[in-house]
């Protein structure tokens, strides 16, 4: 059985995610980018606990919540309710080119430490703007 992810389970994850893209950024950029990607979606599935006062993301399994098991990070804006926050800004322009999605490992190839730094920096600033 699956539990679901506590928000602090969610928040430790997506620092150790945000840290180990930090650490890759220089050496291994493409893989940076990829974790940086889970750090962007596990803080905003935390505002989603967040705004819909859950303790857990998706604390009940249920067909009715399935939209709520994806990895795209615009949709996942939208169900935070935080789109309206971010949609004019420079950050989410900046992802509309990479809209993460479980099969982004596959395009994600030969990326410089420039984008790396570029990616987490405009993921760090879109997450404050939630």
């Amino acid at each position: 059985m699956v539990t679901a992810a506590t928000r602090n389970t969610l928040q430790a994850l997506a620092s150790q995610y945000l840290s180990a893209a930090q650490q890759l950024a220089s050496t291994h950029a493409s893989q940076s980018i990829y974790l940086c990607s889970y750090y962007l979606e596990l803080m905003i599935k935390d505002k989603i606990c967040e705004r819909l006062g859950w303790n857990e993301y998706v604390p009940f399994k249920s067909d009715n919540l399935k939209v709520f098991y994806q990895h795209d990070i615009g949709q996942l804006l939208y169900l935070s309710g935080s789109i309206n926050n971010v949609l004019n800004t420079a950050e989410y322009n900046f992802f509309k080119s990479y809209l993460w999605s479980d099969k982004i490992r596959y395009v994600l190839l030969n990326r410089t430490t420039v984008e790396a730094l570029e990616y987490i920096t405009n993921a760090q600033l879109l997450i404050q703007k939630l």
